[in-house]
């Protein structure tokens, strides 16, 4: 085979017919076509419709794989070891080939036989089928690729096998969005020879709710950026001229007149696609002024992962929701993103230092332009605790970003600030406390709209006086949609064998996890004295300790080994997907020991969506906690192990969890207020249960 393209699916099956008829109909070549597919419910029903439609004949081969898989990047690296043919390339579902592409792609290698990796120029089409804008293949520079973005798409790049093979270079399956944009800084900096190919091979669609284009997909781009020195990443404003600079003197920005044949859904052979005077420059993309939305409605100011923590993981489920929203629905608010990325890490995390300050600066920048040229009118902040460098970093941001946007909405994630600002609690102490606290109280006065979690923060957000209050418990998707019949019976029955060795005081294995940051804050020095309690009052008692998660500091991570007890402790590190599901899967019970004033405790929400028993003990903030879930705080040092088990209700757990802190519910409260934007005097908004 010449070649072997390789398409990733899942739930796509509308636009992955127009995508096998444009790689079925390439004449000139062998081709294999690889569909890898992730677990789609109609897929086999589809492929023998295709089968029928687009047989097998010599020169053209289609492989239709549906299997789990860890996402897109894992799905590719599964169809590219498939592979037969020399040359390969991936192709999603909403992206086709034109006509003869292929053909002119292996002329182009039988040309230059030492090239291994083949850039071509792309068409990009709307979510109608409307011309936006014609995009010529550049020379790359891995500075900019790691700094900027990824000129040059996936959709037209091309590259030999062997070259995979012998330098092992796959896909990142860890990336959900922006894996091609590090694949090809990984083969840029291993200098893979490389040629451009002024010829359109391939027609893109530019979805605004597209993987790739989702403002929380930033986050990825901040990983790649960190794969380069910091001394790169401080000249990204250089390379990005440099790459406009030669994009300009090769003529990328000029208009052309524009004919091929592309296929459409229904359609039972190509039509026509032409366009006069489209632009080389990709307005949508490049968010440019011209192009901005005069409504855009929204500025969010608030940083999502990295660090992963519950406040920037919820800003990122909701930035999703809110752009997903908007493409459904063109009349709904538009959101305009800044990321100020004040921490880098979590040992970062509430920490001082000077580079912060440059990125807020550069932050706030970005804000004022959205409200200048972008039409933002509203503004969404975060507040911080009543921590120094939180405050210190409020006080800057909201200071200058009062002059510019009058109509604010504060989502108070932590508390404290609230009792700082009325003098019962101190950060600075003396003149320090006496000058911030009513400087604090005038910049958050007078919010358009005030978001809590619960009821019981009302009084510590009304101090504020915001001209409406909105009580919107934080939700996240639901981590095991088979709970039912997977989960619950094997729950209940552990549950109770459990419960009655307890009682009879007979030898039985419980697996205890801890999920989250490793810190002393977070509870897991707390987490080893309930340990110790527990063999203590159950002599014949089996433990199993997980810890899952990031240490905040080497130092934790030392004094935590030396106190580690005589019992089978595991620690595998940050956890996501698959391993993190089989923890909670497998686990007994969860232990949130926090010594912080939390809110909600979003990992303790998730146990409950697992009818995971919760073991929290007695802190403040525990009653927000476990408020409405019929569980009881645990004492540390006296624990009733028997008595908890006793009176597990996973079930329960599991409707407390459907019917307050699902994804769903959040979206439809989140797009509620910000396109409704209620200017009644306080009241509350209470969803059902709380």
């Amino acid at each position: 085979m010449d070649f072997t393209i390789v398409t990733p699916s899942f739930r796509q099956l509308e636009d992955l017919e127009c995508c096998i008829a444009s790689v079925a109909d390439q004449e000139g070549v062998e081709v294999e076509h690889i569909v890898q597919d992730g677990g789609t419910d109609e897929f086999a029903e589809f492929a023998r419709k295709m089968a029928a439609r687009w047989p097998d004949r010599p020169g053209y081969r289609r492989v239709m794989v549906s299997e789990p898989d860890q996402g897109m990047y894992d799905a590719i690296n599964r169809g590219l070891k498939k592979a037969t043919g020399a040359i390969c390339a991936y192709l999603n579902c909403d992206e086709q080939y034109l006509p003869g592409a292929l053909t002119k792609v292996k002329e182009e290698f039988q040309k230059y036989s030492a090239t291994e990796i083949l850039y071509a120029g792309f068409l990009v089409v709307d979510e109608h089928g409307k011309l936006l804008t014609a995009q010529r293949p550049v020379k790359m520079f891995w500075q900019h690729v790691a700094t900027s973005h990824l000129p040059n798409f996936t959709c037209a790049t091309f590259f030999f096998r062997p070259m995979l093979e012998r330098e092992q270079a796959w896909f990142d399956p860890n990336f959900r969005a922006c894996g091609d944009a590090a694949w090809a800084l990984s083969r840029l900096r291993a200098k893979t020879p490389a040629r451009t190919l002024n010829f359109f091979t391939s027609l893109f669609t530019d979805r605004l709710s597209s993987e790739g284009m989702r403002p929380s997909n930033r986050g990825e781009a901040a990983l790649v950026a960190r794969r380069v020195s910091r001394g790169v990443r401080l000249s990204s404003p250089l390379w990005r001229l440099f790459h406009r600079g030669q994009k300009l003197i090769r003529g990328h920005y000029r208009n052309r007149s524009v004919e091929t044949w592309v296929w459409k859904k229904g359609e039972t052979a190509r039509q026509v696609l032409s366009g006069h005077r489209i632009p080389g420059v990709w307005k949508r993309r490049l968010r440019l002024p011209s192009a901005a939305p005069q409504d855009a409605g929204l500025c969010v100011f608030a940083q999502i992962p990295p660090p992963l923590h519950g406040q920037s993981y919820m800003v990122s489920l909701m930035l999703d929701c809110l752009t997903a929203s908007k493409a459904r629905c063109p009349r709904a608010t538009s959101v305009v993103h800044v990321n100020p990325r004040i921490s880098r890490d979590t040992e970062d995390v509430g920490s001082m230092r000077p580079g912060k300050m440059l990125n807020l600066l550069a932050s706030l920048a970005q804000a004022i332009h959205a409200r200048l040229f972008r039409g933002c009118k509203k503004i969404y902040y975060v507040p911080a605790p009543a921590k120094k460098a939180a405050i210190f970093r409020d006080l800057v941001a909201v200071s200058v970003l009062k002059i510019f946007y009058r109509r604010w909405i504060l989502h108070w994630h932590s508390v404290g600030l609230g009792e700082y600002v009325r003098g019962r609690v101190e950060v600075f102490g003396g003149m320090g406390d006496r000058f911030f606290r009513p400087l604090l109280g005038r910049l958050f006065r007078g919010s358009q709209v005030s978001i809590i979690l619960k009821d019981r923060f009302k009084e510590e957000a009304a101090i504020f006086r915001p001209r409406h209050l909105e009580i919107l418990p934080n939700g996240i998707p639901d981590p095991c949609p088979r709970f039912e019949s997977e989960i619950l019976p094997r729950r209940v029955e552990r549950y109770q064998s459990i419960s009655q060795a307890l009682d009879g005081k007979h030898p039985v294995e419980i697996r205890l996890l801890h999920l989250g940051l490793c810190s002393e804050p977070k509870g897991i020095f707390l987490a080893l004295d309930f340990a110790r309690a527990l063999q203590r009052m159950y002599p014949l008692l089996r433990l199993e300790l997980t810890f899952a998660g990031t240490f905040d500091s080497p130092r934790t991570q030392q004094e935590f080994t030396r106190r580690a007890l005589d019992v089978p402790i595991c620690c595998p590190g940050p956890v996501s997907g698959e391993k993190k599901d089989s923890l909670f899967r497998n686990a007994d019970a969860l232990m949130f020991f926090s010594r912080l004033p939390e809110t909600q405790g979003l990992v303790v929400v998730e146990s409950f969506a697992w009818g995971l028993l919760p073991l929290v003990h007695c802190c403040k903030g525990v009653e927000s906690i476990l408020e409405g879930s019929k569980v009881a705080p645990v004492d540390i040092l006296q624990p009733d192990l028997g008595k908890a088990f006793r009176l597990a209700d996973p079930q329960a757990w599991r409707q407390h969890y459907l019917s307050l802190f699902s994804l769903e519910r959040f979206c439809e409260g989140i797009r509620r207020i910000v396109d409704e934007e209620a200017t009644d005097p306080i009241s509350e908004s209470r969803p059902s249960g709380t």
